[in-house]
């Protein structure tokens, strides 16, 4: 079993590092329930925070809303 975490070397470290993927599921509108109004909105500003502070790329979001 590979190690994870504090304590791996530089060679391990390069062979952990990958692409980060990102799946948003955000719902505003229910069919049997009252509309909700910040779900989706919310949802937009985290992938804002992750794509400007975290470095996640556009290209590895996939976003499912209502």
């Amino acid at each position: 079993m590979a190690k994870k975490g504090i304590g791996l070397d530089q060679e391990q470290e390069a062979h952990h590092q990958g692409q980060t993927h990102l799946l948003v599921i955000a719902i505003d509108a229910y069919r049997h329930c009252p509309p909700l109004y910040n779900c989706v909105k919310d949802a937009h500003d985290l992938m804002e925070v992750l794509t400007a502070k975290y470095g996640i790329k556009t290209d590895n979001i996939t976003s499912l809303f209502n």
